[in-house]
């Protein structure tokens, strides 16, 4: 088809040649104005500017060839003017075109001002028309008789070299795009330095090597018609660069290194509500991704108000880096080290929110058990310097009453009130044998032993305790639990005092009660479960008093810290926490979602 074409037009110029050279230099600027239709509809998509900066020049280099046409000799559009006008314009044409090919590679990497663009080829355009229509000062480039100038012959060579330049950026540059494109664009550059060689040495404007030159020019166009024009509608993904590709695979890895990565991420919108989780982020909390996506962030934490305040401040400064409790599905809470920043548009304007998610529960824990242990080993030593500064008087007092109550046994009135002296020094000396035990390492021996005996020993021991003080207490004991390693007398303690504690508390007049609170006004009860997880067993042991206030929660476990109205020396549940920590396991407190405090102790499985 090709062929047959070009034949035709070769024919065609030996019947006419003004017919040839107009059929000619109107079809190429269809194809110069067809690549800026194409490459201007497709620049939103283009992953360069290349083809955008391409497209403008083609548009106005067009338009010099279309005025060159209508001024060529025999056309009798332009009145008074020769040879040398349109072959002024054909030069300042092929000028703006090598130029521009020269200069496209260079916004392969850049962004391109298209109104400047604009601005600086309608000034060219307009200054080489008005160099040669009205101030009439650009060079000559054809006398009539003679043949082409020197400047005409030399511009053709500069003209050659510059599109040489461009052959070799372009090449340089060949990864930027696809293949196809590539060779179309460098055979095409290639056909137009060839044409312009052509054009150093006609006589005539009817000549054959401008035959030749004319012919050479429409090949050239031929194969950036391919290359832009007939890609961009067949294939426009080829068009698009092999930019666009690469860019893509390096998408698909970030997106896959994100959904791959050991801390939780999550995006956004700036209303809060979930638009991506990946998998780290998901296992954190137990979730499946259909049940988090499009659900507000602060579901998901342990205090709404906190989070809240989080996207606040990150909606307002940008950033926000800290650490927050977090709840699971199952309500366990944990606690997550967040860093989390508003991503925003090339304008500035938000567009979502982004957080990296860190589980550092264990850690926390550790820093916890490390500081309490800080705490325990100062508070034991002072418990015990106490104990024996007030044990050794206490003994010569009590020696000193027993004496009195054998002394004066017909005193009546006396002795009820050495009873009550007797009774307030003995419990003194109970005190006094809790802060020596507080401090005195542990003996007792460790043997593998059935964690739900222990259990339901100590409650069988606290059943009349419980039934006087209306408490329902409820076991519900896995079969599946393994046997520990463990001092049965030193665990029962650890239970006997998470009862009385329980007990204690739900004995507390609940606040709630006096404003008619319905849920408040339950009985007591106590849940004490027994669960195998993770190799490890797990005990919980749940109430229905009034809960751990926010501000006790972090001192629950240090010593000497008590709210107990009556007295209390505040180290029943340090001496709780050593002991479980002594087994290798750890505890803690927490509310429970339903009302009422949860302790939940964690031991290692023999």
């Amino acid at each position: 088809m090709v062929l047959v074409l070009f034949s035709a037009l070769v024919f065609c110029s030996r019947y006419n040649f003004l017919l040839f050279h107009t059929f000619i230099e109107l079809l190429s600027i269809t194809v110069a104005w067809s690549i800026f239709v194409v490459s201007w509809n497709s620049r939103q998509f283009l992953a360069n500017n290349y083809l955008i900066f391409l497209g403008i020049s083609y548009l106005f280099a067009g338009v010099l060839d279309l005025v060159h046409t209508m001024g060529y000799m025999g056309m009798n559009i332009f009145q008074g003017y020769k040879a040398n006008m349109p072959t002024q314009l054909w030069v300042a044409a092929r000028y703006m075109e090598s130029i521009s090919l020269l200069i496209a590679p260079v916004f392969l990497r850049r962004n391109l001002k298209i109104d400047l663009i604009f601005l600086a080829y309608t000034l060219a355009t307009v200054l080489v028309l008005g160099s040669i229509f009205y101030w009439n000062v650009f060079p000559a480039c054809f006398v009539d008789g003679e043949g082409l100038t020197a400047f005409k012959i030399g511009s053709e060579y500069i003209i050659s070299m510059i599109l040489l330049g461009a052959l070799a950026l372009l090449f340089k540059n060949r990864r930027e795009f696809d293949q196809r494109v590539f060779q179309l664009l460098a055979v095409s550059i290639s056909f137009t330095i060839t044409s312009e060689l052509f054009f150093t040495f006609y006589i005539h404007v009817y000549g054959l090597s401008n035959l030749a030159g004319h012919c050479f020019k429409i090949i050239s166009f031929y194969f950036i018609y391919k290359a832009i024009v007939e890609t961009g509608l067949k294939s426009p993904h080829s068009l698009l660069s092999k930019n666009l590709e690469e860019k893509s695979q390096n998408l698909a890895i970030r997106e896959k290194a994100i959904e791959s990565s050991l801390s939780g991420i999550a995006i956004t919108d700036l209303s809060g509500n979930l638009v991506y989780a990946n998998s780290s982020f998901l296992n954190m909390w137990g979730y499946a991704d259909h049940e988090v996506l499009e659900k507000p962030i602060s579901n998901f934490w342990m205090t709404k108000k906190y989070i809240e305040a989080v996207i606040e401040t990150l909606l307002e400064k940008g950033v926000w880096v800290g650490e927050l409790a977090a709840r699971r599905k199952n309500r366990d809470r944990f606690y997550v080290e967040i860093v989390s920043n508003l991503v925003k548009d090339d304008k500035g304007d938000p567009l979502c929110m982004v957080g990296a998610f860190k589980d550092v529960t264990k850690e926390k824990m550790l820093q916890k058990q490390l500081t309490r242990s800080d705490r325990l080993v100062a508070s034991g030593k002072l418990a015990a310097s106490i104990a024996h500064e007030i044990n050794s008087p206490l003994q010569g007092i009590t020696a000193l009453i027993n004496t009195m109550e054998r002394t004066l046994k017909g005193d009546e009135n006396l002795s009820d009130d050495l009873q009550l002296l007797k009774g307030g020094f003995e419990r003194i000396r109970d005190i006094v044998k809790k802060l020596l035990d507080f401090n005195r390492p542990d003996t007792d021996l460790k043997i593998p032993l059935e964690i739900n005996r222990v259990i339901e020993d100590t409650v069988s021991l606290l059943k009349s305790h419980l039934t006087k003080e209306n408490v329902c207490i409820t076991l519900k004991l896995s079969p599946a639990v393994p046997d520990i390693t463990a001092s049965f007398q030193q665990l029962g303690q650890v239970f006997l005092n998470l009862i009385n504690n329980a007990v204690e508390a739900m004995a507390t007049e609940d606040p709630r009660r006096r404003k008619g609170d319905i849920q408040a006004s339950r009985s007591r009860d106590i849940l004490i479960e027994s669960a195998v997880k993770d190799n490890d067993v797990v005990i919980k042991i749940h109430d229905t008093g009034p809960g751990i206030k926010v501000e006790d929660a972090e001192h629950v476990f240090d010593p000497f810290y008590s709210r107990k109205k009556k007295m209390g020396l505040g180290i029943g549940l340090s001496i709780c926490h050593e002991i479980i920590e002594d087994h290798q396991g750890f505890i803690t407190a927490d509310n429970s979602p339903e009302g009422g405090a949860v302790f939940t102790i964690r031991l290692p499985a023999t």
